[in-house]
């Protein structure tokens, strides 16, 4: 994933999105498109949550504020879940709160953070030149010393 081209927009970004999954599951019950007791395809919200909070996660590295902290993301993603859930079961928002959309953000999260450190690992180790070329070469006539 390419760095952002302004370093210091990038956590906005992500703040941006976590406003963005409060506001989609904050909405209240009567003003979602599709009723929630009959959804079109049986478990659709599952896979919108695990993919909100993929999202999350893949920004989040991609913003460069994954380095050091991924304890702390994943206490983020946890209680973003915890705290979207909860705020559906308000008299404002009367939606249900589900434990299992809140494992599918979680999901969601780690899997997220998971990838972004795959490649934030793999650009680390082309940035520093570690290769598995860069180790010692076999002995040719072209590498042998001179007499």
């Amino acid at each position: 994933m390419p760095r952002p081209r302004h370093p210091r927009i990038g956590p906005w970004i992500v703040v941006g999105w976590i406003f963005l999954i409060l506001a989609v599951c904050w909405t209240p019950a009567n003003r979602m498109p599709i009723p929630e007791r009959q959804p079109l395809v049986p478990h659709l919200d599952k896979v919108i949550h695990f993919g909100m909070f993929a999202v999350l996660g893949l920004l989040a590295g991609w913003a460069g504020i994954l380095r050091g902290r991924t304890i702390m993301l994943v206490a983020l993603g946890v209680g973003l879940a915890i705290t979207s859930e909860l705020g559906q079961a308000t008299r404002f928002v009367a939606r249900d709160a589900d434990v299992w959309d809140a494992l599918a953000d979680i999901v969601g999260a780690v899997c997220g953070l998971a990838v972004a450190a795959s490649f934030a690992g793999g650009r680390s180790e082309r940035s520093s030149g570690a290769t598995e070329e860069s180790g010692p070469r076999p002995l040719t006539p072209e590498t042998a010393p001179g007499p």
